[in-house]
């Protein structure tokens, strides 16, 4: 389970599009037709998504809001300097929002994340998961919010829809390449240290055979019962024999332990 990047993406998507627009409106017909038909886009898109989904989405609001609000006074001031920074102001949000629930103890996102999830409970070790790509996605994004200021005030109207729009996704793309990437090989790394490892049976309470686990698994996990050998010598006297374990034993090293023991291989 991971954060719902699908989601997310596909919204910032819609909301990229207007900008496009704009840029090749502003290119072509110059910044007035360029900013209404970039908000008039941004309207027709909340529209469509609020009929086809039978719902307000209130990511996609928020967006077409800014979209308006700052394209109007872009076009009220003949400047558009602040339609330029909607983009930035966008992400400078979800990076906020990241950062907070990758570096502290809140469940914000989650929580926000759980609403396209009902129903689904999530473990201490996804919710470390979705911490650390939180952590990452914090920085992708910070990194990217930053170029989008600079570009908006530093560089031509092309440069900056390259970086509002195309750059995101090739920087996201990349990201996700390294994920993927980095899950195969652990997942290669995993598959060959178990395919080293003793297997075990794991039984009932009653001795019946219900599954197989590794080594690992077994000793990492005291309910799963599995059978082993041990052979007690005791002399005349009463006396019990014992041998010192291995200091390389995984469990109890240098300790003292039955003369003969082992586990029986499934």
């Amino acid at each position: 389970m991971s954060f719902d990047r699908k989601t997310l993406l596909k919204n910032l998507a819609l909301g990229f599009f207007p900008i496009l627009v704009f840029v090749f409106a502003d290119l072509l017909f110059g910044l007035t037709i360029g900013l209404v038909v970039a908000i008039l886009i941004g309207i027709g898109q909340f529209i469509i998504t609020y009929f086809r989904e039978k719902r307000v989405d209130r990511f996609l609001l928020f967006d077409v809001s800014l979209i308006v609000v700052l394209g109007l006074i872009s076009l009220i001031l003949k400047n558009d300097i602040f339609f330029k920074v909607k983009p930035g102001l966008i992400e400078a949000i979800l990076s906020i929002l990241l950062g907070f629930s990758g570096f502290s103890r809140s469940q914000l996102l989650i929580r926000m994340t759980g609403r396209y999830m009902p129903g689904v409970e999530l473990s201490d070790s996804q919710i470390r998961q979705m911490r650390i790509m939180m952590r990452r996605m914090f920085y992708l994004i910070a990194f990217h919010t930053i170029l989008i200021f600079y570009s908006a005030f530093s560089m031509s109207t092309e440069a900056w829809g390259f970086i509002s729009g195309g750059l995101f996704y090739m920087l996201v793309g990349l990201y996700m390449l390294f994920e993927f990437v980095k899950a195969r090989v652990q997942r290669k790394v995993l598959m060959k240290n178990l395919q080293k490892e003793e297997w075990f049976d794991i039984v009932s309470p009653q001795g019946k055979a219900i599954g197989k686990a590794p080594r690992s698994a077994v000793h990492g996990n005291p309910e799963l019962l599995h059978p082993v050998i041990h052979v007690h010598i005791v002399n005349s006297a009463g006396q019990l024999f014992l041998q010192k374990r291995s200091p390389e034993k995984d469990l109890y090293p240098d300790r003292w332990d039955t003369a003969v023991g082992g586990h029986v291989l499934s």
